[in-house]
């Protein structure tokens, strides 16, 4: 994971995905854009969300760790969606890890 600094690319994204529409422009300073490599972990089950998250580019999968040790697949994410808002509501650790799937 490489958080990006550049403040053109995190405007670039917050502009096209409409943003401000979602948050009050007090919120934006709060905004940070995050890089996932193929095959890092965007999260992992049993640990907890530190960030409420948009995945907004790329392909990742959700699986979950079967008491025997074998994994099943349960979804794939693609852009736009949500990932741990459950969990920060909640105040619970992820129920299952996010793979990158492409950077």
């Amino acid at each position: 994971m490489k958080k990006i600094e550049d403040i053109f690319v995190i405007g670039s994204y917050y502009n096209e995905l409409n943003m401000d529409h979602l948050f009050s422009k007090e919120m934006k300073e709060y905004i940070k854009l995050f890089k996932f490599e193929r095959n890092d972990y965007i999260c992992i089950e049993g640990e907890n969300m530190s960030h409420f998250m948009f995945f907004i580019e790329g392909k990742a999968k959700l699986f979950k760790t079967l008491p025997n040790g074998r994994t099943v697949l349960l979804s794939f994410y693609k852009p736009l969606q949500i990932i741990g808002d459950i969990e920060i509501v909640k105040n619970q650790a992820a129920s299952g890890t996010i793979q990158a799937l492409s950077d």
